[in-house]
């Protein structure tokens, strides 16, 4: 299955994303950011999968990269390094319910990411690497060809609204019929 989604959100102006399906539990794709004081975007990579799959329920682990918006005070710095982003690196458990046309699911799992280091009292700005404890909301509308995705993160606050469509490329699935016919 191929998907393409568009989300627009908070922190980017928005969020491009295009993955790939294979063999209907492994997901690998790109998703690009967009900033405001940006050229151009920055693409980053999301792998997700899923090791339960039933009928209206999903569970699985992914993992992404989510870019943030540079503080005001940096702006020098983005100038000297205009390819630097604040990224934090997600691995969430992820869980979700379905039923017809309607997804609610919860993630858990862990974020890291830089942080300044407030305990360094030197006039050069000091980072350090810290590991939070992360999670998140998500509610799909939708069917298995278009959907409409609400969903936010956590420790790095996240919220977007995503619009994607998915193609079949591999694989063959009944249609259904309103009368089936017995043997």
């Amino acid at each position: 299955m191929l998907s393409l989604g568009v989300a627009p959100g908070y922190p980017q102006l928005y969020r491009l994303e295009a993955g790939l399906g294979l063999l209907d539990h492994l997901r690998v794709g790109v998703t690009t950011h967009w900033f405001a004081d940006q050229r151009s975007p920055v693409a980053v990579p999301q792998v997700a999968v899923a090791f339960v799959r039933r009928r209206g329920v999903e569970v699985g682990v992914r993992y992404e990269q989510l870019l943030h918006a540079p503080p005001p005070s940096s702006a020098e710095a983005i100038e000297e390094e205009p390819n630097y982003r604040k990224r934090s690196h997600y691995l969430l458990s992820t869980a979700a319910f379905s039923q017809t046309w309607y997804t609610v699911g919860m993630d858990l799992g862990a974020a890291r990411y830089r942080l300044p280091d407030t305990f360094n009292s030197a006039e050069t700005d000091v980072f350090v690497e810290r590991t939070r404890l992360a999670g998140g909301l998500f509610a799909r509308v939708g069917n298995r060809r278009w959907g409409l995705t609400l969903q936010g993160l956590m420790p790095q606050h996240t919220v977007e609204c995503l619009f994607d469509l998915r193609f079949d490329l591999f694989g063959y699935r009944d249609l259904g019929r309103w009368n089936r016919s017995s043997p």
